[in-house]
C-alpha cells in the first residue's frame, strides 16, 4: 500500500513539474499572458511561449529561429525608447483544435507612458505540444530595431 501512495504522490508532484503556466489557456489569453512575460522580460516563460523552430517576419525579413534562446533583442528594443507593451485589440481570424491565426493591435510604451509606437501583429499559434504557443509571427508597420522611433 505504502508503495502505492508513493507512487501516486510521485506521478502528482511530477505532474506539477511539467505544468505549464498557459496549460488551459484559449488563443487570445496566450497573447495576453505573452504581453505579460515579455514586459516582465522572463526569458524562461518566452521560451515556453514560444514554438520552436519560430519564424519571424520583420520588415521584410525572415528569421528562423532553431533554439530556445529567447528571440527578443530588449537590448535594441529598449533604445528604441520601449519601457513595456500594451494590447489595445485582439482579433481571432481563425481558430481550429490545433492552429489559430489571430491579429493583434498593441503599443509600445516608454518610461513617461506614453504611446510612442503602434503595430499590427499576426500571431500562428499551435497546440502541438498540449498547450498552445507561438509557431510565427509578423509585425505590419514594426521598424526594424535598430532604427530609432520618433
Amino acid at each position: 500500500m505504502n508503495k502505492v501512495l508513493i507512487a501516486l504522490c510521485m506521478l502528482f508532484i511530477a505532474s506539477f513539474a511539467s505544468a505549464h503556466p498557459q496549460d488551459g489557456l484559449n488563443p487570445e489569453e496566450l497573447l495576453r499572458y505573452y504581453i505579460k512575460v515579455f514586459n516582465q522580460e522572463d526569458a524562461r516563460a518566452l521560451e515556453d511561449v514560444y514554438h520552436f523552430p519560430n519564424v519571424k517576419i520583420q520588415s521584410g525579413k525572415l528569421v528562423v529561429q532553431e533554439s530556445k534562446d529567447v528571440p527578443i533583442d530588449y537590448a535594441a528594443l529598449k533604445k528604441t525608447g520601449w519601457k513595456y507593451s500594451k494590447i489595445n485589440r485582439i482579433k481571432s481570424i481563425s481558430e481550429g483544435a490545433n492552429s489559430a491565426l489571430l491579429e493583434m493591435d498593441y503599443s509600445r510604451y516608454n518610461a513617461n507612458d506614453q504611446d510612442f509606437l503602434r503595430l499590427t501583429g499576426f500571431y500562428v499559434l499551435t497546440k502541438n505540444a498540449g498547450y498552445w504557443q507561438i509557431l510565427s509571427f509578423t509585425n505590419i508597420g514594426a521598424p526594424a530595431l535598430d532604427t530609432p522611433t520618433r
